[in-house]
Order: C-alpha cells, then structure tokens, then sequence
C-alpha cells in the first residue's frame, strides 16, 4: 500500500513522543497537502534550531546560547535551584509562572529498561553548583518509579557533598505515577508549594 519512502517517513514519525501508526498517517498527509508551504518552512525551521540549540554548559537546559537564558538572568534567583528529568519540564514550570530560581536538567531518570546509569545523569555539574552558593534544591521529577528512584538518589549524593543544603521535593497535587508535563498549572504550584523537605529526618 505504501512505497518504501513512504514506510520509512511513517515509521519515523510514529516514533515522536504522544504519536502513533495512526497520528503518524495524519500529519503525513498534512505534510503531503503542503508540501510547497509548510515543509521548506519546517525544514529550514528543524536545521536552524538543531544547528543551534545545545544543551547549556551549567545546567543542560538546551538554548541557543551557553550559558542559557536561565543562567545569566539578572532576575532568577541563583540560590534556588529546581532539578529537572528533561527540558519540557522546564517549559511546563515556565508556564505556570511561580517558579522565580533557576533550573538544572538531568537530562533523563534511572532506569533498568532504557538503560540509564547515574553515570548518564547530569549530576556532577549540579555538585559543582551546590558547592557554589545555591542554598535550596527543589526536586521536580516525576511521580512514577523511575523519577522517585532518581529523586532518593540525587538527594543522597547532594547530602554527600553539603550535609546542611535544603532539599525538597514536589509534594501535595501531584499524584503517583504523574508526569510533570501533563499536569495544569493549579496542580504544579500545589505541588510546588506544598514541597517536601528532605534536608531534614521524616
């Protein structure tokens, strides 16, 4: 039914995270109907950001300069630090519009089946900031096995390297086994706000 062209491009953006064999086809066709003005548009636009966009040196943030916009703000509080798995969930606290500190992105959570070690997690640049003034950590990782894995290690190895450094963690609005990208706004700052202190004994 298909060319082998056609199979490749469907297979391919059926791979894209919330996509499927089914989304696949809609947005092949999409692109096949216009074809002279959406995809130069969509070409140029892809090589420009993935020319560009790296992750940041500090905190692996990808933008189109390093260090990022996050960690030269004037205005972001560079005693507060907010630890991410990935860049969309920066984007996703960006967009509720509370968080005032600075981020740091681990690039990823452990876990046995994708085969991430801690050794693949943005981690020693994050020591090196702790042992460089930030004062508070708040872990924002999702609430399912993996991410809370990742969240009692990272807090063992940040206690490690600054046994007095606040630490805290997503509480209350986000429930077990949610993703931070999905959640609306009211739920992140409920969580937010509601964070869990792990500096100090439960």
């Amino acid at each position: 039914m298909f060319g082998s062209e056609l199979q490749q491009l469907l297979q391919l953006i059926g791979k894209l995270p919330g996509l499927g064999p089914r989304s696949a086809r809609r947005v092949v066709l999409h692109f096949l109907k216009n074809r002279q003005t959406l995809v130069p548009c969509l070409l140029k636009s892809l090589k420009h950001v993935t020319d560009r966009y790296q992750p940041c040196s500090v905190c692996g943030y990808f933008d189109g300069q390093d260090p990022c916009f996050f960690c030269t703000s004037h205005v972001r509080d560079s005693h507060t630090v907010c630890v991410v798995a990935h860049t969309g969930d920066v984007w996703a606290l960006e967009r509720a519009s509370f968080f005032k500190g600075r981020y740091h992105v681990l690039g990823g959570v452990l876990s046995a089946f994708h085969n991430c070690q801690p050794s693949d997690l943005n981690l020693d640049s994050l020591k090196k900031r702790v042992n460089s003034g930030v004062k508070e950590v708040v872990m924002a990782l999702d609430g399912n096995i993996e991410g809370q894995t990742t969240l009692h290690y990272v807090v063992q190895e940040l206690l490690k390297e600054a046994p007095c450094l606040k630490i805290s963690s997503l509480a209350r609005g986000m429930p077990m086994g949610g993703e931070l990208e999905s959640m609306d706004q009211a739920t992140l700052m409920s969580a937010f706000l509601g964070r869990q202190d792990f500096s100090k004994p439960l």
